[in-house]
């Protein structure tokens, strides 16, 4: 089996352009806090965040945890990714790595659903349920499901360890 380069360098700039944004977004907010700073806004989900309040606070806390709670799912990606160089299979690192990745997604997917209702409940003042499918790699179901998906994998992973074991015991 040949290493996935190609998946492991693509893991590696999202994770590190992802750190960054992160990085990026938390030092602006802090200095908008403490720092009198009108002139620059502050955007959540396409929404300008006015005058400074609690829930606004909350809101755009949640949204930093989702956003860490992603970029913390790309960091294990790249663990597993990485384990796969070592040309074996099923250990315990990808089978937890993956379990762990997948389960990291579905809830950012969630918390980002939650942010983004809250965010027009709080910004607008105006209360929208929108369901829908969306065509790109962002939408909420798709994103759910590749969640699940990667939690399915582990446990295949799990199951195909366990088999590798007994093959090797047989013989």
């Amino acid at each position: 089996m040949k290493p996935p380069i190609l998946l492991k360098t693509i893991l590696d700039i999202c994770f590190f352009i992802l750190l960054i944004s992160l990085i990026a977004t938390i030092f602006i907010l802090l200095s908008h806090l403490f720092v009198n700073s009108e002139g620059i806004p502050i955007y959540l989900n396409d929404h300008i965040i006015g005058d400074i309040t609690m829930p606004k606070i909350i809101l755009l806390t949640l949204a930093i945890f989702q956003a860490g709670v992603f970029l913390f799912s790309v960091y294990t990606l790249r663990k597993v990714v990485r384990n796969f160089f070592k040309k074996d299979l099923f250990t315990p690192l990808q089978i937890t790595g993956l379990n762990l990745a997948g389960r990291l997604i579905v809830l950012a997917s969630i918390l980002d659903a939650i942010v983004s209702f809250s965010s027009t409940l709080i910004l607008e003042s105006n209360l929208k349920l929108h369901f829908g499918i969306e065509s790109t790699f962002g939408s909420f179901w798709l994103q759910l499901a590749m969640g699940l998906f990667l939690i399915l994998l582990s446990k295949s992973f799990e199951k195909a360890k366990n088999y590798k074991e007994e093959n090797e015991l047989t013989v």
